[in-house]
């Protein structure tokens, strides 16, 4: 049919249109009448059109629904008499919004949301398009109501059945691809080109504040789930240094881990860094990790420390575990010093072992070893497991084969005088008095040099 109007009946005497009036189109071949009863009317204006005038979206199998369906699946904070100026208290027209929709959007404008609003029910909340929202009701509903240009989503009372207030899902099922080349479900990239800027910018921010005395409560939590042969990560934080400068004066941090609080911990709940395994599986083997940190460097690069602490600690590595070594050295380590104690300051101690309780390994077999698991105060160097030589700290003795050879010094000599010989050869069925006293004399002398008697 054509569009041009060939003929117009019962037009109206003025320029407004009432219940009844209708409109004749007639192309010479059918004729067609528009009635205009459903319409409310207005001076100069139609005003519920929409009711009437179809909608269909576009794709095979859209369903057509009126215009006014259409345009009330979003609902904004004006639609409901807020305005938006900065100035008026909208917060009887949030209100009135909430009560009639579940879905809310603030668009173009500042919503001075001066006092609480009252509402039930789950909400999700959505500034953007140039809206901002400011008041002290603003932060009760979730909003930073520091007047943020940005976009704003906010879910208020959730259920424990929720997943997410916004589910991004990827499904990448493509074949191939470019190594290197990064693709994502989420990306954000904050650029800080002004040099002179000094506030903190961050590209993402994760908090919870938590009430809760039980569950499992996580401002940020990454999970890589390894389904086949293909390297996994849960998470990866990666900082590059693009200033190509040597020993610079600013830091550059890959993962920085804060822990504030009041007061002691006793038990040890206040936690930086918290390394767990578990079975993959819930029905399959128990796990095993190789390791729960490891620190590597690309060829050419390297760390000054592996692993470096500083502040006031109690224990600066605290080792609880009941595995086979507390620390080990592994065969492909070229090393100077396996440990390095020099450079130290020590109130008490560089080294402390368990006494009574502890070896200590000189080589990979555990053939030969310093030994204080005797029960006693005694330390002894075992080759194969027996004792060649040890120090007796109750006597205190030096032992050889578990022998006592030499103990405390006997005091109270008086020296030789006269000459004193060690070298003459003697037949000791001719010696004579005189050069017996000689010998003694020189083995006096020996034993007070090596400190064994004192005179």
């Amino acid at each position: 049919m054509s569009t041009t109007n060939i003929g117009i009946n019962q037009l109206p005497v003025t320029n407004e249109i009432v219940n009844g009036d209708y409109l004749i189109i007639d192309n010479g071949t059918e004729t067609r009448r528009l009635d205009f009863k459903d319409f409310i009317v207005g001076a100069d204006n139609i005003v519920g059109v929409d009711n009437i005038i179809p909608y269909t979206p576009a794709g095979t199998g859209a369903v057509t629904t009126t215009t006014q369906n259409k345009l009330r699946e979003s609902v904004s904070a004006k639609d409901f008499g807020a305005v938006g100026d900065g100035v008026t208290n909208d917060t009887s027209a949030v209100q009135t919004a909430m009560a009639a929709s579940s879905d809310i959007g603030f668009y173009v404008g500042n919503y001075n949301i001066a006092t609480t609003p009252t509402y039930s029910g789950p909400h999700i909340l959505e500034v953007g398009n140039g809206g901002s929202v400011t008041g002290a009701g603003a932060g009760v509903l979730g909003f930073s109501n520091n007047g943020l240009q940005g976009r704003q989503l906010v879910q208020r009372n959730t259920t424990g059945a929720d997943i997410a207030t916004q589910n991004i899902r990827r499904i990448a099922n493509h074949t191939g691809g470019t190594p290197g080349f990064v693709s994502s479900a989420l990306s954000v990239r904050t650029d800080v080109t002004n040099p002179s800027a000094t506030n903190f910018e961050w590209a993402i921010i994760g908090q919870i504040h938590n009430s809760a005395t039980a569950g499992e409560n996580v401002g940020i939590y990454g999970q890589g789930n390894k389904k086949s042969t293909g390297p996994t990560w849960g998470m990866v934080a990666e900082a590059r240094d693009l200033t190509n400068l040597d020993n610079p004066t600013t830091g550059l941090i890959g993962i920085e881990v804060d822990v504030f609080a009041n007061g002691t911990d006793s038990n040890e709940n206040r936690v930086g860094v918290d390394v767990v395994t578990g079975k993959g599986v819930s029905d399959g083997t128990n796990c095993s990790a190789g390791y729960a940190f490891r620190a590597g460097a690309y060829a050419g690069s390297s760390f000054v420390n592996g692993l470096r602490i500083d502040s006031s600690t109690y224990a600066g590595v605290a080792l609880g575990n009941s595995g086979t070594y507390g620390v080990k050295v592994l065969a492909s380590a070229v090393l100077a010093v396996g440990i390095d104690l020099s450079q130290g300051t020590y109130s008490a101690s560089a080294l402390r072992l368990g006494l009574k309780t502890s070896k200590i390994d000189l080589e990979p077999t555990a053939t030969l070893q310093i030994d204080v698991s005797s029960g006693s105060n005694i330390v002894r160097l075992l080759s194969g497991g027996v004792e060649k030589c040890g120090l007796d700290l109750d006597t205190p003795s030096l032992r050889i084969a578990g022998t006592k050879v030499v103990g405390v010094r006997e005091n109270g000599f008086t020296a030789f005088t006269g000459t004193v010989d060690k070298t003459t050869t003697y037949n000791t069925g001719t010696v004579t008095l005189v050069q017996l006293a000689q010998r003694v004399a020189a083995l006096q002398a020996a034993l007070t040099t090596h400190g064994l008697i004192s005179i």
